[in-house]
C-alpha cells in the first residue's frame, strides 16, 4: 500500500507538467462549485454510475476543500492540448475523486483508451483504479463541451486484477 501514494503523486505531477504547456490558452483555474440544483440549472449535474469493485452512485459534487477542488477545462479546451475533467463526490457513501485527460484533445468527439485516461480514487490515496491495459475506454465530449458520456473499466492499482466500472453522464460549468 505504501507505493499507492508515491505512484498518484508521480501521476499527479506527470499530468501536470503535461498540462503546463498549455500557453496558448487561458490557464485551467480551480472553479468554485455551487451545489448542485436541478431546478435552477445550476451546478455540476452527474448521472455516473459504479460497480465491481466500488457500488455506487455519483449524483452530486463535494463542495471544493483545499486541495480538492472540482475543475474542468470545458469549453475553453478548443485547439488545446490537453483537456481535463476532476469531480469529487459521494460514492457509495465515501467520497472518492474521478479525474479524465484527453491527449491530445481535439475538440468534441468520442475518445478511447488511447487517448482518453481515466482514474478514480479515494482522496486519501488508500485506493486507486487506473484505466490502461486490456480496459475498455470510451469517453465522449458533447459540442457544448460541458457535458458527455462515459463507459470504462478501470484496473486496480494495488493488485492490478480488480476493476471498478463506471458508465453514466457527467457535466460541468466552465
Amino acid at each position: 500500500m505504501p507505493r499507492l501514494a508515491p505512484l498518484l503523486l508521480g501521476m499527479l505531477t506527470l499530468f501536470v507538467c503535461a498540462c503546463s504547456g498549455l500557453e496558448a490558452e487561458p490557464p485551467v483555474a480551480a472553479t468554485p462549485v455551487p451545489a448542485p440544483s436541478a431546478a435552477s440549472g445550476q451546478g455540476w449535474l452527474q448521472e455516473l454510475s459504479f460497480s465491481g469493485d466500488v457500488k455506487g452512485k455519483l449524483n452530486q459534487i463535494t463542495p471544493s476543500q483545499g486541495a480538492f477542488r472540482s475543475v474542468c477545462t470545458g469549453s475553453r479546451g478548443t485547439g488545446a492540448d490537453n483537456w481535463i475533467l476532476t469531480l469529487y463526490g459521494p460514492v457509495g457513501g465515501r467520497v472518492f475523486g474521478f479525474q479524465v485527460g484527453v491527449q491530445p484533445y481535439r475538440g468534441p468527439a468520442t475518445y478511447t483508451a488511447t487517448k482518453a485516461q481515466l482514474q478514480f480514487f479515494r482522496p486519501d490515496n488508500s485506493a486507486a483504479w487506473r484505466s490502461g491495459g486490456d480496459d475498455d475506454v470510451s469517453f465522449s465530449v458533447d459540442p457544448s463541451q460541458e457535458s458527455g458520456q462515459v463507459s470504462a473499466s478501470l484496473t486496480n492499482l494495488t493488485n492490478n486484477q480488480s476493476k471498478v466500472k463506471v458508465s453514466g453522464r457527467w457535466s460541468c460549468r466552465t
